[in-house]
């Protein structure tokens, strides 16, 4: 652990807590991805969505809501929403 004066997150875990819950549902070949991070200053939530293009690419949409999204601004309330390609499982080819 960091002394109070060395450390750059101090206070993180009120924002991102101590670990998350996450839901997966696979109708046909669509993902559907709901996450939830329950912080004591914040909650946070994100869902996604992700249907395949071909064997290696997949659309991919997502929103989040909420702190801590990333180490810089762990502290900074913001709503996301993420259009994007993104590469299929491995595991999901198989």
């Amino acid at each position: 652990p960091e002394d109070e004066d060395d450390d750059d997150n101090p206070g993180m875990y009120k924002y991102r807590g101590y670990g998350d819950l996450r839901a997966i549902w696979t109708p046909n070949r669509s993902t559907f991805t709901a996450m939830l991070n329950p912080g004591t200053e914040s909650t946070n939530f994100e869902l996604t969505w992700s249907h395949p293009i071909n064997r290696v690419f997949r659309w991919y949409v997502s929103y989040y809501d909420g702190a801590g999204e990333s180490l810089i601004d762990y502290d900074f309330e913001l709503q996301r929403f993420s259009l994007g390609v993104a590469l299929n499982d491995f595991l999901t080819r198989y």
